[in-house]
Protein backbone atom coordinates (compact mmCIF):
# COMPACT_ATOMS: atom_id res chain seq x y z
CA UNK A 1 0.00 0.00 0.00
CA UNK A 2 1.05 3.64 -0.39
CA UNK A 3 3.13 5.01 2.48
CA UNK A 4 2.24 8.35 4.02
CA UNK A 5 5.61 9.85 3.10
CA UNK A 6 4.91 9.04 -0.56
CA UNK A 7 1.81 11.25 -0.46
CA UNK A 8 3.48 14.44 0.73
CA UNK A 9 2.85 16.24 -2.58
CA UNK A 10 -0.84 15.27 -2.41
CA UNK A 11 -1.09 16.52 1.17
CA UNK A 12 0.38 19.90 0.25
CA UNK A 13 -1.79 20.18 -2.87
CA UNK A 14 -4.86 21.02 -0.75
CA UNK A 15 -5.67 24.71 -1.36
CA UNK A 16 -8.12 24.87 1.59
CA UNK A 17 -10.77 26.16 -0.82
CA UNK A 18 -13.60 24.49 1.08
CA UNK A 19 -15.23 22.72 -1.87
CA UNK A 20 -15.43 19.60 0.31
CA UNK A 21 -17.76 21.39 2.74
CA UNK A 22 -20.71 20.80 0.41
CA UNK A 23 -20.23 17.05 0.17
CA UNK A 24 -18.40 15.72 3.25
CA UNK A 25 -21.09 13.83 5.23
CA UNK A 26 -19.30 14.07 8.58
CA UNK A 27 -18.85 17.83 8.22
CA UNK A 28 -22.44 18.39 7.07
CA UNK A 29 -23.67 16.48 10.12
CA UNK A 30 -21.25 17.97 12.68
CA UNK A 31 -20.08 21.36 11.36
CA UNK A 32 -16.59 20.70 12.76
CA UNK A 33 -13.50 21.61 10.75
CA UNK A 34 -11.54 18.51 11.89
CA UNK A 35 -14.48 16.44 10.61
CA UNK A 36 -13.94 17.88 7.12
CA UNK A 37 -11.62 16.49 4.44
CA UNK A 38 -9.74 19.80 4.41
CA UNK A 39 -9.34 19.66 8.18
CA UNK A 40 -8.11 16.07 8.20
CA UNK A 41 -5.56 16.74 5.47
CA UNK A 42 -4.36 19.79 7.41
CA UNK A 43 -3.93 17.72 10.59
CA UNK A 44 -1.92 15.10 8.71
CA UNK A 45 0.15 17.87 7.12
CA UNK A 46 0.99 19.22 10.58
CA UNK A 47 1.86 15.69 11.70
CA UNK A 48 4.23 15.22 8.77
CA UNK A 49 5.83 18.59 9.52
CA UNK A 50 6.50 17.53 13.11
CA UNK A 51 4.09 20.09 14.59
CA UNK A 52 1.72 17.40 15.87
CA UNK A 53 2.35 13.97 17.32
CA UNK A 54 0.34 10.79 16.95
CA UNK A 55 -2.17 11.16 19.76
CA UNK A 56 -5.50 9.59 20.61
CA UNK A 57 -7.28 12.87 19.89
CA UNK A 58 -5.66 13.22 16.47
CA UNK A 59 -6.45 9.60 15.70
CA UNK A 60 -10.10 10.10 16.65
CA UNK A 61 -10.44 12.96 14.17
CA UNK A 62 -8.81 11.03 11.33
CA UNK A 63 -10.75 7.84 12.06
CA UNK A 64 -14.04 9.73 11.75
CA UNK A 65 -13.52 9.75 7.96
CA UNK A 66 -16.10 7.57 6.19
CA UNK A 67 -13.82 6.88 3.24
CA UNK A 68 -16.66 7.71 0.85
CA UNK A 69 -14.44 9.68 -1.61
CA UNK A 70 -17.04 12.45 -2.04
CA UNK A 71 -14.36 15.01 -1.27
CA UNK A 72 -11.96 13.81 -3.97
CA UNK A 73 -14.73 13.63 -6.57
CA UNK A 74 -15.52 17.30 -5.89
CA UNK A 75 -11.99 18.60 -5.23
CA UNK A 76 -10.60 21.08 -7.82
CA UNK A 77 -7.10 19.86 -6.95
CA UNK A 78 -8.09 16.18 -6.86
CA UNK A 79 -6.53 15.64 -3.44
CA UNK A 80 -6.91 11.88 -2.71
CA UNK A 81 -8.01 12.31 0.90
CA UNK A 82 -9.08 8.66 1.17
CA UNK A 83 -5.57 7.51 0.22
CA UNK A 84 -3.99 9.95 2.65
CA UNK A 85 -6.25 8.77 5.47
CA UNK A 86 -5.57 5.07 4.76
CA UNK A 87 -1.82 5.72 4.66
CA UNK A 88 -2.09 7.56 7.99
CA UNK A 89 -3.98 4.63 9.53
CA UNK A 90 -1.32 2.18 8.39
CA UNK A 91 1.39 4.43 9.84
CA UNK A 92 -0.51 4.81 13.12
CA UNK A 93 -1.05 1.06 13.44
CA UNK A 94 2.64 0.37 12.81
CA UNK A 95 3.77 2.94 15.40
CA UNK A 96 1.09 2.68 18.09
CA UNK A 97 -0.36 -0.74 17.36
CA UNK A 98 -4.02 -1.58 17.01
CA UNK A 99 -6.28 -1.20 20.07
CA UNK A 100 -6.99 -4.57 21.69
CA UNK A 101 -10.61 -4.78 20.56
CA UNK A 102 -9.65 -4.06 16.93
CA UNK A 103 -6.74 -6.49 17.08
CA UNK A 104 -9.02 -9.27 18.32
CA UNK A 105 -11.73 -8.46 15.77
CA UNK A 106 -9.40 -8.17 12.78
CA UNK A 107 -6.84 -10.86 13.54
CA UNK A 108 -8.89 -13.47 15.40
CA UNK A 109 -12.51 -13.05 14.26
CA UNK A 110 -12.76 -11.60 10.74
CA UNK A 111 -9.61 -13.45 9.69
CA UNK A 112 -11.29 -16.81 10.29
CA UNK A 113 -14.78 -17.34 8.80
CA UNK A 114 -15.63 -20.08 11.32
CA UNK A 115 -14.94 -17.75 14.26
CA UNK A 116 -17.16 -15.04 12.81
CA UNK A 117 -19.91 -17.60 12.20
CA UNK A 118 -19.67 -18.77 15.82
CA UNK A 119 -20.04 -15.23 17.11
CA UNK A 120 -23.06 -14.58 14.91
CA UNK A 121 -24.59 -17.86 16.09
CA UNK A 122 -23.97 -16.79 19.69
CA UNK A 123 -25.68 -13.49 18.98
CA UNK A 124 -28.69 -15.34 17.61
CA UNK A 125 -28.90 -17.54 20.71
CA UNK A 126 -28.57 -14.54 23.05
CA UNK A 127 -31.44 -12.83 21.24
CA UNK A 128 -33.63 -15.91 21.53
CA UNK A 129 -32.93 -16.06 25.26
CA UNK A 130 -33.43 -12.32 25.70
CA UNK A 131 -29.92 -11.83 27.09
CA UNK A 132 -29.37 -8.83 24.82
CA UNK A 133 -32.20 -7.00 26.59
CA UNK A 134 -29.95 -6.68 29.63
CA UNK A 135 -27.30 -4.73 27.73
CA UNK A 136 -26.64 -1.08 28.72
CA UNK A 137 -28.68 1.38 26.64
CA UNK A 138 -25.76 2.58 24.50
CA UNK A 139 -24.54 -0.94 23.76
CA UNK A 140 -28.08 -2.15 23.12
CA UNK A 141 -28.53 0.56 20.45
CA UNK A 142 -25.40 -0.67 18.67
CA UNK A 143 -26.43 -4.33 18.99
CA UNK A 144 -29.71 -3.41 17.30
CA UNK A 145 -27.75 -2.37 14.19
CA UNK A 146 -27.31 -6.04 13.33
CA UNK A 147 -30.52 -7.20 11.60
CA UNK A 148 -32.39 -10.43 12.43
CA UNK A 149 -30.29 -13.47 11.57
CA UNK A 150 -31.49 -15.94 8.91
CA UNK A 151 -32.33 -19.51 9.89
CA UNK A 152 -29.45 -20.79 7.76
CA UNK A 153 -26.32 -19.13 6.42
CA UNK A 154 -25.69 -19.27 2.70
CA UNK A 155 -22.88 -21.81 3.14
CA UNK A 156 -25.31 -24.12 4.91
CA UNK A 157 -27.62 -23.93 1.88
CA UNK A 158 -25.00 -23.91 -0.88
CA UNK A 159 -24.20 -27.66 -1.34
CA UNK A 160 -27.79 -28.41 -2.39
CA UNK A 161 -27.71 -25.59 -4.97
CA UNK A 162 -24.63 -26.66 -6.93
CA UNK A 163 -25.09 -27.44 -10.61
CA UNK A 164 -22.58 -28.81 -13.12
CA UNK A 165 -24.66 -29.02 -16.30
CA UNK A 166 -24.21 -25.41 -17.37
CA UNK A 167 -21.91 -24.64 -20.29
CA UNK A 168 -20.37 -21.39 -19.04
CA UNK A 169 -18.59 -20.86 -15.73
CA UNK A 170 -18.06 -17.83 -13.51
CA UNK A 171 -16.64 -17.52 -10.02
CA UNK A 172 -18.50 -15.87 -7.18
CA UNK A 173 -16.68 -14.21 -4.32
CA UNK A 174 -18.98 -14.77 -1.35
CA UNK A 175 -18.97 -11.87 1.11
CA UNK A 176 -19.01 -12.57 4.84
CA UNK A 177 -22.09 -10.41 5.42
CA UNK A 178 -24.13 -11.93 2.60
CA UNK A 179 -23.24 -15.42 3.81
CA UNK A 180 -24.22 -14.77 7.43
CA UNK A 181 -26.93 -12.10 7.19
CA UNK A 182 -28.31 -11.90 3.66
CA UNK A 183 -28.07 -15.39 2.09
CA UNK A 184 -30.91 -14.54 -0.30
CA UNK A 185 -28.51 -12.31 -2.24
CA UNK A 186 -26.01 -14.99 -3.36
CA UNK A 187 -28.99 -17.34 -3.72
CA UNK A 188 -30.54 -14.89 -6.22
CA UNK A 189 -27.21 -14.40 -7.99
CA UNK A 190 -26.74 -18.12 -8.49
CA UNK A 191 -30.33 -18.81 -9.52
CA UNK A 192 -30.25 -15.95 -12.02
CA UNK A 193 -26.90 -16.97 -13.51
CA UNK A 194 -28.03 -20.62 -13.71
CA UNK A 195 -31.16 -19.44 -15.51
CA UNK A 196 -29.02 -17.77 -18.16
CA UNK A 197 -26.69 -20.74 -18.63
CA UNK A 198 -23.88 -20.16 -16.14
CA UNK A 199 -22.41 -22.52 -13.59
CA UNK A 200 -21.27 -20.64 -10.48
CA UNK A 201 -18.03 -21.65 -8.78
CA UNK A 202 -17.43 -20.73 -5.11
CA UNK A 203 -14.06 -22.02 -3.85
CA UNK A 204 -14.19 -23.53 -0.37
CA UNK A 205 -11.14 -21.72 1.00
CA UNK A 206 -12.37 -18.15 0.56
CA UNK A 207 -11.95 -15.80 3.52
CA UNK A 208 -12.76 -12.16 4.31
CA UNK A 209 -11.73 -9.85 1.47
CA UNK A 210 -9.55 -7.83 3.87
CA UNK A 211 -11.47 -4.59 3.44
CA UNK A 212 -11.96 -4.00 7.19
CA UNK A 213 -8.27 -4.66 7.80
CA UNK A 214 -7.19 -2.09 5.21
CA UNK A 215 -9.65 0.40 6.71
CA UNK A 216 -8.00 0.09 10.13
CA UNK A 217 -4.41 0.04 8.94
CA UNK A 218 -3.80 -3.69 9.44
CA UNK A 219 -2.30 -4.09 5.99
CA UNK A 220 -0.24 -7.16 6.86
CA UNK A 221 -3.33 -9.20 7.77
CA UNK A 222 -5.14 -7.82 4.71
CA UNK A 223 -2.27 -9.04 2.54
CA UNK A 224 -2.49 -12.56 4.01
CA UNK A 225 -6.24 -12.71 3.43
CA UNK A 226 -5.87 -11.38 -0.10
CA UNK A 227 -3.30 -14.03 -0.94
CA UNK A 228 -5.54 -16.80 0.38
CA UNK A 229 -8.39 -15.56 -1.82
CA UNK A 230 -6.09 -15.27 -4.83
CA UNK A 231 -4.89 -18.84 -4.32
CA UNK A 232 -8.48 -20.05 -3.85
CA UNK A 233 -9.35 -18.87 -7.36
CA UNK A 234 -5.97 -19.52 -8.99
CA UNK A 235 -6.78 -23.10 -10.00
CA UNK A 236 -10.42 -22.46 -10.93
CA UNK A 237 -11.39 -22.55 -14.59
CA UNK A 238 -13.26 -19.24 -14.68
CA UNK A 239 -12.83 -16.24 -16.95
CA UNK A 240 -14.56 -13.82 -14.59
CA UNK A 241 -15.27 -13.53 -10.87
CA UNK A 242 -18.46 -11.72 -9.90
CA UNK A 243 -19.04 -9.93 -6.62
CA UNK A 244 -22.40 -8.96 -5.16
CA UNK A 245 -20.84 -6.83 -2.40
CA UNK A 246 -19.60 -3.35 -3.31
CA UNK A 247 -16.95 -3.35 -0.58
CA UNK A 248 -15.57 -6.77 -1.50
CA UNK A 249 -15.38 -5.78 -5.15
CA UNK A 250 -13.51 -2.57 -4.41
CA UNK A 251 -11.15 -4.41 -2.06
CA UNK A 252 -10.30 -6.92 -4.77
CA UNK A 253 -9.37 -3.98 -7.00
CA UNK A 254 -6.81 -2.94 -4.36
CA UNK A 255 -5.08 -6.34 -4.26
CA UNK A 256 -2.37 -5.42 -6.79
CA UNK A 257 -1.40 -2.42 -4.63
CA UNK A 258 -1.14 -4.71 -1.58
CA UNK A 259 1.56 -6.70 -3.39
CA UNK A 260 3.29 -3.81 -5.17
CA UNK A 261 6.94 -4.70 -5.75
CA UNK A 262 6.49 -8.20 -4.34
CA UNK A 263 6.52 -11.62 -6.05
CA UNK A 264 2.74 -11.96 -5.82
CA UNK A 265 1.95 -8.75 -7.68
CA UNK A 266 1.51 -10.42 -11.08
CA UNK A 267 -0.93 -13.01 -9.73
CA UNK A 268 -2.81 -10.35 -7.78
CA UNK A 269 -3.17 -8.25 -10.92
CA UNK A 270 -4.25 -11.22 -13.02
CA UNK A 271 -7.01 -12.25 -10.60
CA UNK A 272 -8.15 -8.70 -9.77
CA UNK A 273 -8.59 -8.01 -13.49
CA UNK A 274 -11.17 -10.82 -13.61
CA UNK A 275 -13.34 -9.35 -10.85
CA UNK A 276 -16.52 -7.57 -11.94
CA UNK A 277 -19.57 -6.32 -10.07
CA UNK A 278 -22.63 -8.50 -10.64
CA UNK A 279 -24.75 -5.57 -11.89
CA UNK A 280 -22.18 -4.78 -14.57
CA UNK A 281 -21.70 -8.44 -15.45
CA UNK A 282 -25.43 -8.89 -16.05
CA UNK A 283 -25.80 -5.78 -18.19
CA UNK A 284 -22.74 -6.57 -20.30
CA UNK A 285 -23.05 -10.35 -20.69
CA UNK A 286 -26.67 -11.45 -20.35
CA UNK A 287 -29.83 -10.88 -22.38
CA UNK A 288 -31.50 -9.98 -19.09
CA UNK A 289 -34.41 -7.98 -20.53
CA UNK A 290 -35.99 -10.97 -22.26
CA UNK A 291 -38.96 -12.33 -20.30
CA UNK A 292 -38.82 -9.53 -17.75
CA UNK A 293 -41.97 -8.60 -15.82
CA UNK A 294 -42.30 -5.49 -13.69
CA UNK A 295 -42.22 -5.72 -9.91
CA UNK A 296 -45.41 -3.78 -9.01
CA UNK A 297 -43.97 -1.66 -6.21
CA UNK A 298 -42.34 1.74 -5.87
CA UNK A 299 -38.58 1.24 -5.81
CA UNK A 300 -35.76 3.67 -5.07
CA UNK A 301 -31.99 3.17 -4.98
CA UNK A 302 -29.14 3.97 -2.62
CA UNK A 303 -25.83 3.91 -4.47
CA UNK A 304 -22.94 2.55 -2.35
CA UNK A 305 -19.76 4.62 -2.30
CA UNK A 306 -17.64 1.50 -2.83
CA UNK A 307 -19.58 0.74 -5.99
CA UNK A 308 -19.79 4.13 -7.68
CA UNK A 309 -16.69 5.99 -6.52
CA UNK A 310 -14.33 3.05 -6.06
CA UNK A 311 -15.38 0.79 -8.97
CA UNK A 312 -17.07 3.40 -11.19
CA UNK A 313 -20.19 1.25 -11.49
CA UNK A 314 -22.94 3.83 -11.82
CA UNK A 315 -25.38 3.17 -14.66
CA UNK A 316 -25.81 -0.59 -14.51
CA UNK A 317 -27.78 -0.92 -11.24
CA UNK A 318 -29.99 1.96 -12.33
CA UNK A 319 -30.67 0.27 -15.68
CA UNK A 320 -31.72 -2.94 -13.94
CA UNK A 321 -33.96 -1.19 -11.43
CA UNK A 322 -35.60 1.13 -13.95
CA UNK A 323 -36.45 -1.86 -16.12
CA UNK A 324 -37.72 -3.91 -13.19
CA UNK A 325 -39.84 -1.10 -11.71
CA UNK A 326 -40.85 0.78 -14.86
CA UNK A 327 -42.76 3.90 -13.86
CA UNK A 328 -42.50 2.70 -10.26
CA UNK A 329 -38.85 3.71 -10.03
CA UNK A 330 -38.37 6.92 -8.05
CA UNK A 331 -34.92 8.45 -7.63
CA UNK A 332 -34.28 9.78 -4.15
CA UNK A 333 -32.47 13.05 -3.48
CA UNK A 334 -28.71 12.54 -3.10
CA UNK A 335 -29.08 8.86 -3.95
CA UNK A 336 -25.29 8.61 -4.22
CA UNK A 337 -24.49 10.21 -0.85
CA UNK A 338 -23.02 8.05 1.93
CA UNK A 339 -25.52 6.44 4.32
CA UNK A 340 -23.11 6.66 7.26
CA UNK A 341 -22.63 2.91 7.60
CA UNK A 342 -19.08 2.70 6.23
CA UNK A 343 -18.29 -0.78 7.51
CA UNK A 344 -18.11 -0.46 11.29
CA UNK A 345 -18.40 3.33 11.41
CA UNK A 346 -21.95 2.99 12.75
CA UNK A 347 -20.56 1.04 15.72
CA UNK A 348 -17.52 3.23 16.42
CA UNK A 349 -19.24 6.60 15.78
CA UNK A 350 -22.87 5.76 16.46
CA UNK A 351 -24.29 9.25 17.08
CA UNK A 352 -22.59 10.84 14.07
CA UNK A 353 -23.52 7.87 11.91
CA UNK A 354 -27.19 8.20 12.92
CA UNK A 355 -27.24 11.89 11.98
CA UNK A 356 -25.93 11.01 8.52
CA UNK A 357 -28.40 8.12 8.26
CA UNK A 358 -31.32 10.36 9.21
CA UNK A 359 -30.79 12.47 6.07
CA UNK A 360 -30.76 9.32 3.95
CA UNK A 361 -33.95 7.95 5.51
CA UNK A 362 -35.66 11.30 4.91
CA UNK A 363 -34.75 11.00 1.23
CA UNK A 364 -36.16 7.48 1.06
CA UNK A 365 -39.41 8.51 2.74
CA UNK A 366 -39.87 11.41 0.31
CA UNK A 367 -40.03 8.99 -2.64
CA UNK A 368 -42.88 6.97 -1.17
CA UNK A 369 -40.94 3.80 -1.99
CA UNK A 370 -41.76 0.46 -0.38
CA UNK A 371 -38.42 -0.99 -1.52
CA UNK A 372 -34.97 0.57 -1.41
CA UNK A 373 -32.32 -1.28 -3.40
CA UNK A 374 -28.60 -1.26 -2.72
CA UNK A 375 -25.61 -3.40 -3.69
CA UNK A 376 -23.69 -3.29 -0.40
CA UNK A 377 -24.56 -5.42 2.64
CA UNK A 378 -23.00 -2.87 5.01
CA UNK A 379 -25.28 -0.19 3.54
CA UNK A 380 -28.17 -2.63 3.82
CA UNK A 381 -27.49 -3.09 7.53
CA UNK A 382 -27.41 0.67 8.03
CA UNK A 383 -30.57 1.32 6.02
CA UNK A 384 -32.47 -1.45 7.80
CA UNK A 385 -31.48 0.08 11.14
CA UNK A 386 -32.78 3.49 10.11
CA UNK A 387 -36.00 1.99 8.75
CA UNK A 388 -36.52 0.05 11.98
CA UNK A 389 -35.94 3.15 14.12
CA UNK A 390 -38.63 5.00 12.15
CA UNK A 391 -40.97 1.97 12.11
CA UNK A 392 -41.30 2.25 8.32
CA UNK A 393 -42.82 -0.37 6.04
CA UNK A 394 -39.87 -0.41 3.65
CA UNK A 395 -37.79 -3.43 2.66
CA UNK A 396 -34.18 -3.40 1.45
CA UNK A 397 -33.11 -5.58 -1.48
CA UNK A 398 -30.17 -6.10 -3.78
CA UNK A 399 -30.90 -5.15 -7.43
CA UNK A 400 -30.22 -8.76 -8.43
CA UNK A 401 -32.85 -10.01 -5.98
CA UNK A 402 -35.38 -7.78 -7.72
CA UNK A 403 -34.21 -8.85 -11.17
CA UNK A 404 -34.53 -12.52 -10.21
CA UNK A 405 -38.02 -11.79 -8.90
CA UNK A 406 -38.93 -10.02 -12.15
CA UNK A 407 -37.87 -13.15 -14.05
CA UNK A 408 -39.98 -15.36 -11.79
CA UNK A 409 -36.87 -17.18 -10.55
CA UNK A 410 -37.41 -16.38 -6.86
CA UNK A 411 -40.44 -15.16 -4.95
CA UNK A 412 -40.87 -12.81 -1.99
Amino acid sequence: MTRLTDLEDDVYRCMRCGACQRVCPTFISSGLEPALARGRVRLIRELMAGKLSMSTKLNDYINACLGCRSCTDNCPSQVPTYKIVLAYKEAYASVKGLPLVYRVALQHVLKYPANLARIMHGLGVSRQLGVNNWLPKGLKAKENIIPPLPEKTFKEQWPAMQKSSQYKKVGLFLSCLDDLLFPRVPHAVIKLLNHFGYEVIIPQKLVCCGGPHIAYGDVETARKLAWQNIMAFADQDVDLIVTDCATCGSTWQSYPALFAGEPGQHQAQALASKVVDINRFIVQNINWQTGLKNVPQVITYHQPCHLSRYQLVNDEPLALLQAVAGDGYKEMADYDSCCGGAGTFNFTHYDLSMRILNRKINSIVSTGASIVATSCPACRIQLLHGIKKRNLKVSVRHPVELLAQAHGIINY
